[in-house]
Order: structure tokens, then C-alpha cells, then sequence
């Protein structure tokens, strides 16, 4: 037997002996790189292009505030992209999110409840007010299709995502509204006095009383 021979068959000795910490060594590099490549894409891509998107829609935010919704959602060639396409740009990033809320405001207001549900539905924000209005959002494009049942489902979503004094007894006011329109006036009492035991500061408290005597004397 050859020289070489000797140590190739004496690596391939220590390697079935140690095949576990071969392995293993293999995986926690991989891993290693893996998660290298990972937190440079997050430095160096998604970090510069999530702040990037952030104001990229303020053009096309101008004419969404005076009502110009077509330009909004289309943009002008040459001169600024619409929401339309941000969204798609920007899929996945905050502008893209903030996008794809506003085309829904957009397409509601023009009528088109269904298209802009597709839209509310889209978005993954974290934050408590516009996260739990996209929700809400939809209940009220469901109320406008007569849908009263997935619009109340919506509804009890919204309050019941991130509780605070505003969005929660605003929701539960539109809930209630709705129980009332089913004739479920007990459930609607309830939703009234949990707004006035536990968000006695919310504006909806004010006159909560009045809701509960009508539910209760319907």
C-alpha cells in the first residue's frame, strides 16, 4: 500500500469516527453564513429601501387629500407614480403598507367596497391606530354591501386588537349599532356599559347613558 494511500485511508478513518462533528461543523457554518447574508440584506437592502419607501407616495398624498382620486391611484407619467404601483414597489416595506391603505380609502370612497377590502387586507401594520383602522375599515366597506355579519365580525376584531381609549369604544360603538340594527339589543347593552366601566375618559362615554336606556327599553 502506497504512501498515500496510508492517509487518504486514515482521513476516511477519523472521518466516520467523527462524522457527527464533521456534521455539525458543516451546519453551524452554513448557519453562520446564512445569517451573515441575513443581517447584511437588512443593513444594506431592506433598511435604505424601507426608508425610501417611507416618502415616495407624498406626491401622489397631495391628491388624495383634494379628492383627485384617479391621480392618486395612477399617478402622471413623467411627473409621479400613483399608489397603485408604490404598493407594488414597495411590497413588503412601510411605504408599501401606507400605500395600500390609502388605495383602500381611495377605492372606498369611489364605491368599489370589495376592491378596497382586498387592499385593507393587505396591509401589516404594527401600530396601534391605523393597524386596528384597516381592520375597522372593512366593517364599514361590509356595512355599505349590507353584510352586517362580516362587517361586525370586523368590527369586534378592531376592539379587540391593541384595547386603548379611542380605537376600542369607537369600534364597540359601531359594533353595538350594528347588534341593534339585528335586534340584539341585550348584546348592544352590553358593548354600552363596558365602553362606560372601562373607558369612562373615551368621548363615547359622554352620553353612553342614552344608548343603554334605548337598547334596554327597545
Amino acid at each position: 500500500m502506497s504512501e498515500g494511500t496510508e492517509v487518504k485511508n486514515d482521513w476516511f478513518s477519523k472521518f466516520k469516527e467523527n462524522k457527527g462533528l464533521f456534521i455539525g461543523s458543516i451546519i453551524i457554518g452554513l448557519g453562520l453564513l446564512t445569517a451573515a447574508g441575513y443581517f447584511a440584506y437588512i443593513k444594506f437592502v431592506w433598511e435604505p429601501t424601507n426608508e425610501e419607501s417611507k416618502t415616495a407616495a407624498w406626491k401622489a398624498e397631495t391628491y388624495l387629500e383634494i379628492d383627485s382620486l384617479n391621480l392618486a391611484l395612477n399617478g402622471k407619467p413623467g411627473d409621479f407614480e400613483g399608489l397603485l404601483s408604490i404598493a407594488d414597489e414597495y411590497d413588503g416595506y412601510i411605504g408599501g403598507d401606507r400605500a395600500k391603505y390609502e388605495i383602500g380609502l381611495a377605492l372606498r370612497d369611489q364605491g368599489k367596497y370589495g376592491e378596497a377590502i382586498d387592499y385593507f387586507s393587505q396591509t401589516q401594520f404594527e401600530d396601534v391606530m391605523i393597524g386596528t383602522f384597516a381592520i375597522g375599515a372593512q366593517g364599514d366597506c361590509y356595512v355599505e354591501m349590507d353584510d352586517l355579519g362580516s362587517a361586525l365580525s370586523k368590527y369586534q376584531e378592531a376592539y379587540n386588537r391593541m384595547p386603548n381609549q379611542f380605537t376600542t369604544p369607537y369600534f364597540m360603538m359601531k359594533a353595538a349599532a350594528i347588534h341593534e340594527e339585528n335586534g340584539n339589543f341585550g348584546d348592544a347593552v352590553d358593548l354600552y356599559k363596558q365602553i362606560k366601566d372601562d373607558y369612562p375618559k373615551s368621548e363615547y362615554a359622554t352620553n353612553i347613558d342614552k344608548f343603554i336606556a334605548r337598547a334596554e327599553n327597545s
